[in-house]
């Protein structure tokens, strides 16, 4: 299999300060933001072909219960009905002339991802790209994807089963819990109904689907008082995830907490938790 590197994703990164413990030590959180992953990749080579033929053929959107990874492809086509997912392939048997590459990108509401692309040969073979905001199915409503090799592009409409919302999978669990998707890590569920203990980090995390280029912006509040840990981002692509940690140092201040988040200056979601004593 061919795989080549991610794309560059946007990442803010900062320590905060302002808030402290009842020992006096400063109280940290840590923000990552970032970009859907979105990864290009293929199958086995098959035979030359005529330089005439097709460069594009078969294209495919699924999702992952559907892609044959060793062949490069989407086993069948699922645009037809609502693909409910945390990842959507885009595959085509694709062959170029010398010089010419392979590329695509997904549209969400008509608003595009970066393209992103690879080379190709006269030797037709499976490729594909893909796009994941975590564990969770993808935002809901109207997706596309589009690919190209040389002149030729094919544009595939698409719809997701997933919800919809300008912020969606607010979440909050122990650091240790989350996983990886893309540059960061984002809860694998929710675990705000249960108290956490103060000697550990403490993750929030969510997806603002839709509003690229609209300034986003989250912040914890403790005992429903800002305690000056927050930011304010702009969103640059159309599906941004999010994840904030709260790190003890040594221990977080017990009580009741939220991670509230906003969108162009409203807030849109908050999530409450509680620090155990």
């Amino acid at each position: 299999m061919l795989t080549s590197s991610t794309l560059p994703r946007w990442v803010s990164r900062r320590r905060f300060a302002g808030l402290t413990n009842s020992n006096g030590r400063r109280v940290g959180t840590r923000a990552t933001l970032f970009l859907v992953s979105l990864t290009i990749a293929g199958g086995a080579l098959a035979a030359p072909v005529s330089l005439d033929a097709d460069r594009l053929q078969d294209v495919r959107v699924c999702g992952g219960s559907a892609l044959d990874r060793t062949a490069g492809e989407c086993t069948h086509d699922q645009s037809a009905s609502p693909i409910l997912d945390s990842s959507f392939y885009c595959s085509a048997q694709a062959r170029g002339n010398p010089g010419e590459q392979f590329s695509g990108r997904f549209f969400y509401r008509g608003v595009a991802f970066p393209l992103f692309g690879t080379s190709v040969s006269d030797k037709r073979r499976g490729l594909y790209i893909y796009l994941t905001a975590g564990p969770n199915p993808m935002p809901g409503g109207n997706w596309a994807c589009e690919l190209r090799v040389g002149p030729e592009h094919v544009r595939k409409t698409f719809r997701s089963a997933g919800p919809s919302g300008p912020i969606l999978y607010g979440a909050v669990c122990s650091s240790s819990h989350s996983v990886q998707a893309g540059a960061a890590r984002v809860c694998r569920r929710d675990e705000s109904a249960s108290a956490f203990g103060g000697n550990a980090p403490v993750l929030c995390s969510a997806v603002f689907a839709g509003g690229k280029g609209k300034q986003g912006g989250f912040e914890f509040l403790h005992e429903g008082k800002s305690v000056g840990l927050s930011e304010d981002f702009e969103l640059p692509y159309p599906v941004t995830a999010a994840g904030f940690r709260l790190s003890p140092e040594p221990r977080l201040p017990p009580g009741r907490w939220t991670c509230r988040w906003t969108l162009a200056g409203r807030v849109v979601a908050s999530k409450p938790f509680r620090i155990s004593s």
